[in-house]
């Protein structure tokens, strides 16, 4: 018998796990809402937050950098694109 894997979506992935999780994971920072310093480049100063988007996602800013949710943490770590960002993230936590 063939198993089926599911569609690799963003809300595939919110069902197994919350978006602080995968934000942990890839940025190696806990999520708390003080500034902090970007684990993504030299940073000297506290340039860093997370806040939640009108729309309700968790959100990473760097006010000398990008804002991104956890799919665009992960395209920019890998300069990849969204759906190629899914797989690895799939890949990563074991759901492929």
């Amino acid at each position: 018998m063939f198993e089926i894997k599911p569609d690799i979506t963003r809300e595939f992935l919110l069902s197994k796990a919350p978006e602080e999780r995968y934000f942990e994971y890839y940025l190696g920072v806990p999520i708390q809402k003080k500034m902090f310093k970007s684990p993504l480049r030299g940073d000297k100063h506290p340039t860093c937050h997370f806040f939640r988007s009108p729309s309700g996602d968790l959100m990473y800013k760097d006010f000398a950098g990008p804002t991104f949710d956890f799919i665009g943490c992960v395209q920019e770590l890998y300069k990849c694109d969204y759906h190629s960002a899914l797989k690895i993230i799939a890949n990563d936590f074991g759901y492929t």
